[in-house]
């Protein structure tokens, strides 16, 4: 009968495990306690001042009320009677199409991304010789500012009352009104 001599890895390799799964549990621990505490780039803190009011401004409010459209899962629900649209409708192109080297069609792919709406690009053109307006009268609902290349860019909503929505993206200058109201 043959005796072995040596040193068995299997204790070894149990008991380094176990500190390996102890040492990781402790760190993962930890890392949440200090993730948890941790102060978040993204918050802001605002301070609020309380000012005096000099004059009070009687606001008139819209002859008809806004409508304001939400999908409920299954179909798109206006907050009021929805106005008519116009008829025929008439949408005007936001742009000057001839100064547009491409024009961008809805639901095309592009760089291997499906992209659900439009644009146009102006090769060659100066940001203040293009100038984009609405193609139809409509609300100002909502907005966003972003930053993209290292520019300030405005993504704008706009809803008309009788269920027509459109948006308008890299805005880099904005109408001062417009301004205004995205300043708010």
């Amino acid at each position: 009968m043959k005796t072995m001599r040596g040193f068995s890895f299997l204790p070894l390799v149990v008991f380094l495990s176990i500190v390996v799964f102890a040492l990781g549990y402790f760190l993962y621990q930890h890392y949440k306690k200090i993730e948890t505490q941790a102060e978040r780039p993204d918050t802001v803190r605002v301070e609020t001042q309380i000012v005096e009011v000099e004059k009070v401004v009687p606001v008139t409010l819209p002859p008809e009320p806004l409508v304001s459209w939400q999908f409920n899962g299954e179909a798109w629900q206006p907050s009021a009677t929805p106005s008519a649209c116009p008829n025929p409708l008439a949408l005007l192109s936001p742009v000057n199409t001839e100064l547009a080297t491409k024009i961008l069609y809805p639901g095309q792919y592009r760089n291997e991304n499906y992209k659900p709406h439009g644009g146009f690009v102006f090769d060659g053109q100066k940001n203040a010789d293009v100038t984009v307006t609405a193609p139809l009268d409509a609300t100002l609902i909502s907005g966003s500012r972003y930053i993209e290349d290292g520019e300030v860019q405005y993504m704008l909503w706009f809803e008309h009352p009788g269920g027509l929505a459109y948006r308008c993206d890299h805005l880099l200058t904005l109408d001062p009104a417009v301004q205004k109201l995205v300043d708010t």
